[in-house]
């Protein structure tokens, strides 16, 4: 039967900062060659038809970087949206009608599920007039449970799994709305919705296991 202190010990855990060199030497995470769709008009109605079956989706965005010092961020370039199962990249200069997809983001029955949201919000709705719903920060949910630093990808992979992500700065600055996409960067993009996804079903499994203790904000984040 779960204590109380059983679920201490277990906040505790989140409040550790794992170090580089402790996550250099753990095995890699991997997706296990789940499938991953580029999606653009040709089959966009598809992909989305997918997505309507899920409950929990992963999210991320990445935009063409900006390399001078204060300039204006480039509008989102590819939209990541992944189940345990498949994930989807949605590249945006080859779609011309985003109304189908703006019906999951704005879906109050599927969550969506990134790290590090606290701009996702404002840049939907400048970029597409968007208002996304049910959208969860993992980062939220671990600072509300005791958390003092930021969480970013590689650390919560650490944490949860005891596995290395891998993240290369040169993908994550590179071109993310050229029209075709290098291995490299659906590598990178499809990782980064797929930890978020497998985070949040890691979690539920944990905090479900001591629902008597856990605050009621973040229990009905995870009810299923």
């Amino acid at each position: 039967m779960p204590t109380a202190q059983d679920f201490l010990n277990l906040r505790n855990s989140f409040e550790v900062q794992i170090s580089k060199a402790d996550i250099e030497h753990m095995p890699a995470w991997e997706t296990h060659k789940r499938p991953v769709i580029l999606v653009s008009d040709d089959n966009i109605e598809h992909a989305v038809s997918e997505l309507k079956q899920y409950k929990v989706l992963g999210f991320d965005t990445e935009s063409r970087p900006t390399f001078k010092r204060g300039g204006q961020d480039h509008p989102i370039a590819l939209i990541q949206l992944a189940s345990q199962d498949k994930c989807w990249l949605f590249q945006i200069n080859k779609i011309s009608n985003l109304d189908s997809l703006a019906h999951i983001l704005q879906s109050g029955e599927i969550r969506k599920v990134g790290l590090g949201l606290s701009s996702d919000r404002r840049r939907f709705k400048n970029d597409f007039s968007v208002q996304i719903h049910n959208l969860i920060d993992l980062d939220v949910v671990f600072k509300s449970l005791g958390r003092k630093n930021q969480m970013g990808a590689k650390q919560m992979v650490a944490q949860l799994f005891g596995k290395k992500l891998k993240k290369s700065k040169k993908q994550s600055l590179s071109n993310w709305a050229a029209d075709h996409l290098n291995p490299a960067q659906i590598s990178y993009a499809s990782d980064d919705a797929f930890c978020v996804v497998d985070a949040w079903y890691d979690m539920q499994r944990k905090l479900l296991a001591y629902q008597a203790f856990v605050p009621n904000k973040i229990r009905v984040l995870f009810k299923k």
